[in-house]
């Protein structure tokens, strides 16, 4: 059970980076498939499947959730100031922050799709199931990036670890204890 108070620097940004959750991850959709068709095809040769890609304007954004919930929670880690900002432009607090959250996921997500490996997780995971593919390999390669991009190791329960905290606890070794030799007997 999470508390939650309603002036709170990070429920107002969990609140703007929540109602933008569909629209960001379309987003990044569509770049993808920007990006994939000027990588892939860059003579502009429109075969069967880049015809049906381009078409496509209907994605799964469900397998996307884990890893945008990955992205928020490395960005109110890494930007928690804890103090609301002054306004004087008239905005609010969480349309202020929904800017602010749509520029970075922006950019991270130009940052994701530099790869082509996560460009191409993005789409197949987006249009479906096509032939012997594994949804949860693409899903993994998308959150190693998210770990390796950003130093830090998500844990849906435990929150944020940097990764060498994050490492020592995988390599620490159960500590041994020595036993005791029995107490002999002495008969008399």
């Amino acid at each position: 059970m999470r508390k939650l108070f309603p002036l709170d620097k990070n429920t107002l940004l969990r609140q703007a980076q929540d109602e933008n959750r569909d629209d960001l991850l379309y987003s990044m959709v569509c770049r993808a498939r920007e990006l994939y068709e000027q990588r892939e095809n860059p003579l502009g040769l429109a075969d069967p499947g880049i015809q049906t890609l381009m078409e496509r304007e209907d994605f799964f954004l469900e397998p996307f959730h884990d890893l945008y919930v990955q992205l928020s929670a490395i960005y109110r880690y890494k930007h928690d100031d804890g103090q609301l900002p002054l306004l004087f432009d008239g905005k609010s607090q969480t349309e202020n922050y929904a800017c602010v959250w749509e520029e970075v996921f922006l950019n991270w997500t130009e940052e994701l799709l530099t790869e082509v490996e996560c460009t191409r997780a993005v789409l197949k995971l987006a249009i479906g199931p096509l032939g012997n593919f594994s949804a949860e390999q693409a899903i993994l390669r998308l959150r190693q990036w998210a770990d390796k991009q950003f130093e830090l190791v998500y844990y849906r329960k435990k929150s944020l670890l940097p990764t060498q905290e994050a490492s020592k606890r995988k390599t620490k070794k159960p500590v041994r204890r020595k036993r005791k030799a029995p107490k002999k007997l002495v008969l008399k």
